[in-house]
This record gives structure tokens, sequence and C-alpha cells, in this order.
């Protein structure tokens, strides 16, 4: 719910303008940083936030999880069980939630990729970065570490899924903008694709949901965050601490994740929580971008109007084919195929029904 390159690790999004839009090698995706349950970087910020305030979205958030994690537990169809065993098969995946992300009213244009494949990051990213999308030549590609037993059952449909958002032209603003509108999307894809009972997606949200808010109880406890309202993080500063903590919330915190975790889950989830805790810093930007404005504004909406409180914005795609593309190895201009990009649009605002269906109606957390 837990994405250019977009490794949903969102690496700059340098995009440059020479007559028509020129998209160069500009990476965005989705990091496997926030995994306090397994895994999911801007400026870090801290907006105040009264303590009653975070208070109250800590209680909620380990309230959610508790509800995820039992549903979880009632499903005996999980992702590994049904996930793509060849190319054919993955092909009609991506056409299959590339129809979603149209029928959701989240694209002006269906775009697919140009190829979707698995690769090893390399030492540092390849522990942190799920996926990428390359705009400049439609490419998706996803952790390997996903086919290993390094992590685990964890499943990658919700990290394609925010990699073929992207690929509809999300890449529009600061990273932590593109990367959350990107996420929101993607959270009601999937919880889409799960209300049409599509193989492993309810367990992907699901357990999408329980990571997604215990990290964000995480944050609240460990850096003194507080939920963010809005994806135009562009000029706002979030405010976090790094002296350790509220150690009631962070016991309470640790209580909850020792109930509703096995222990293999749990001994996972500490270890990942143990290597971003070396990057502390980095730790909390990556809490902000991909989970904690995305699960504060899913809740809004879907606990509330139903609807996203602002319009997300797309680059429509105006044509493929060979470009001047800038190579920063090399420092100098090439033809390559590449990919134009016109002026940002925006979209209508995102409903949110079936995230709504789910937590309202499943849940019962609305």
């Amino acid at each position: 719910m837990s994405a250019l390159v977009a490794g949903c690790s969102c690496l700059t999004c340098a995009l440059r303008r020479n007559g028509r839009r020129i998209v160069r090698k500009v990476v965005v995706g989705l990091l496997a940083g926030v995994l306090v349950l397994g895994g999911l970087a801007g400026s870090v910020a801290v907006i105040d936030r009264s303590f009653s305030e975070r208070a109250i979205w800590f209680d909620n958030l380990l309230r959610l999880a508790a509800l995820a994690d039992r549903e979880y537990d009632t499903l005996d169809v999980k992702w590994s069980m049904v996930e793509p065993q060849t190319w054919p098969d993955l092909y009609q995946l991506v056409k299959e939630i590339v129809y979603q992300i149209d029928e959701e009213g989240a694209t002006t244009q269906l775009i697919m990729p140009t190829s979707v494949g698995f690769v090893d990051y390399g030492p540092g990213r390849r522990s942190a970065v799920a996926g990428t999308y390359d705009p400049s030549y439609g490419i998706i590609v996803l952790n390997e570490r996903f086919l290993t037993p390094s992590w685990g059952e964890q499943s990658w449909f919700s990290t394609l899924v925010h990699e073929l958002v992207h690929a509809q032209g999300y890449f529009v603003g600061s990273s932590a903008t593109l990367e959350s509108q990107t996420e929101i999307v993607a959270t009601e894809v999937v919880a889409a694709m799960a209300n049409l009972d599509y193989p492993g997606a309810r367990a992907d949200l699901l357990s999408g949901l329980r990571g997604d808010a215990l990290a964000v109880a995480y944050y609240i406890a460990r850096f003194n965050g507080g939920p963010i309202h809005t994806t135009n993080t562009d000029n706002q500063n979030l405010t976090v601490s790094f002296r350790g903590g509220d150690s009631g919330m962070m016991a309470r915190w640790q209580s909850v994740r020792q109930a509703l975790l096995t222990p293999t889950e749990l001994a996972r989830s500490d270890k990942r929580v143990r290597w971003w805790e070396e990057r502390p810093w980095e730790y909390a930007e990556v809490l902000g971008k991909y989970a904690v404005t995305t699960l504060t504004m899913e809740l809004d909406a879907s606990c509330g109007t139903g609807v996203m409180p602002e319009p997300f914005s797309q680059y429509p795609l105006i044509e493929g084919g060979m470009q001047l593309i800038w190579n920063p190895k090399t420092d100098a201009w090439e033809m390559q195929s590449g990919a134009y990009w016109g002026d940002a649009v925006q979209l209508p605002f995102l409903a949110m029904d079936d995230l709504r269906y789910v937590l309202h109606n499943e849940l019962g957390y609305c």
C-alpha cells in the first residue's frame, strides 16, 4: 500500500522542457522501506501536531492494524499461491491492472509499459527499493528479492500496481507529492480488485493496511510525527524528533506487533526496523512520503466524504520514438529511444469507494 524509475524510492524526477516536455533518465518508484511490517525520501519536516491529535490517531491506527490482521488471518488464498508463473500470465495481470486504473477514473489514457521484469538493485538499494518505473523508456523493474526467501512471502502485487500508476503519467510535482498521489491511487485500485475477488488482491490489501497502520503508528511514537492531510507537501516542513520518541507509545506499539504478527513475521519486521534505524533521517522521510501522507488521506476520505479532498495530476503521453535525451553518464544530449510527455493536467477528484467499502462494510473501522 502499502512506486521514471520509480522504485518507489522515488528518486529524483527531473523533468526538463525542450519545446515539448522531454523526460530524460528519470526514475520514480516504491521504497521497500516502510516495511515496519516487511519494509517501505524528500525533506523531513515536522508539522506541529497537538499531542491529543497524535494520540487519537495512534489509537485508531493500532485498532486498524488489529482489524486488518483479524480479517487477513481468515483468508485461505495468499499472493504467493496465485502469483503469475509465466510471462503471458504476467502480461494479462498488467492489462487487468491498467484497465482497473482506468475504471477508477484515475487516468485519461491507457499506457502499457514496454516491459516488466525483476532485477538486483545492488548494494544499499537492494534493501530499500521495491520497484521503479522509467518514463523515458516505459520500463518497470521490480526487486528480485521478491522472488527469494529474503523477503519471505511478501507480495509484489501492490508494488506492480504502484509502478503501473506511475506509468499513466503520475510524476507531477515534488517527489513527496507524486509518490503520495501514486500510492493513494494504487491503494484504491488494489481495493477495487479485492472487491472484485481478484486472486490474491484481498490478502495484499489487508496485509498492506496492517503494515501501513503499524508503520504510521511507529512514526508517531518514534519520531513524534503527526498525520499529514495533503499531498501538496512541496513547501511543507514535517516535524519529527530523533530523541527517542514517546516510550509509552513505543511500548504499546511493540505489544500490538507481538500480538498480531507470527514469530516469523515479527522477526522479519524487527530486522527491517533495525536496518532503517541505522538511517533514522531517511526512515522518517520515507515513512512520511509512502505511509503517513497516504494512509492519513485514505482514511480521511474513506471515513469521510468518500472522495479525495484535492485533485491529482498526470502528464499525458504524446508519443514515443527517437528523442533527444540527456545522458548523465556522458554529460551530453543524445538521440535515444524515449517518450514525449505533454503538460500536466488535473484529474477529477478520486473517489475512494472501494477502500471505503472494505473499511466500513467489512472491517467496521469507519
